[in-house]
């Protein structure tokens, strides 16, 4: 006679509810899976996870993709590994089963074309697939008064020619960040604003804010201003 007990945790009788949440070990790697696909708000128990992902709405949002990838590679690897452990008598650790899931999502995430959103830049981080540089930077630059500030960092650089100080409000966290932006030359010397200095500035930037800083000075920039300072006296 076949045995109708749980073929994980070999105690509890199968069912579909059991096997996909109500088992010890399935229901970890759910828990752990959810939070990483922002659906902490979702419960454990097998028929309302059925409800809550078929009556989400179905859009190109970062969380919405991740979400549906997420659950069809959870249903379809414990499944596998129930007929792995049934009829191929080899089976696979929790944590190697947790690998299998996280890496079947992040590769079909990589082969997405993705913007460069909030939401996109934290869902890299937490399911550690790489995104481009500039989207970074692109979202960074979103953040920050729509440019206005880099439109009165330009003028200010090129009217005066010396050293530009800028405070930088950030309204996302309420963090005001302070940023000494060394940009240019001493005395007018300035004709165009090199693309070198911005992308060091938004470089070091992106650091400051990434680390929560409220003091970041650019260093490196104040090296050829001294030069000219030299070279002057």
């Amino acid at each position: 006679m076949q045995d109708m007990k749980c073929i994980f945790c070999k105690q509890c009788n199968g069912s579909h509810s059991h096997l996909f949440i109500n088992c010890n070990i399935t229901r970890k790697l759910w828990e752990r899976l959810k939070v990483m696909a922002n659906l902490c708000n979702v419960s454990n128990n097998w028929a309302e996870v059925i409800s809550s992902i078929a009556n989400r709405a179905a859009n190109n949002t970062i969380w919405s993709v991740m979400q549906r990838l997420m659950f069809g590679a959870v249903v379809y690897f414990i499944w596998q590994e129930r007929n792995l452990r049934s009829f191929g008598n080899c089976e696979r650790s929790e944590i190697e089963i947790f690998r299998t899931i996280v890496d079947s999502v992040r590769i079909r995430i990589m082969g997405l074309k993705l913007k460069g959103t909030a939401d996109v830049i934290k869902a890299s981080d937490i399911w550690c697939f790489p995104i481009d540089k500039s989207l970074r930077y692109r979202s960074m630059l979103k953040d920050v008064d729509s440019l206005e500030w880099l439109v009165l960092f330009k003028s200010v650089s090129y009217t005066f020619g010396f050293l530009s100080v800028l405070v930088i409000w950030d309204e996302a966290l309420l963090l005001a960040n302070l940023a000494l932006l060394v940009v240019g030359r001493f005395w007018g010397k300035l004709h165009s604003f090199p693309t070198i200095w911005f992308s060091l500035w938004v470089l070091l930037w992106d650091a400051a804010y990434a680390f929560k800083s409220m003091l970041m000075i650019l260093v490196q920039a104040l090296v050829p201003a001294m030069i000219d300072v030299f070279m002057f006296l």
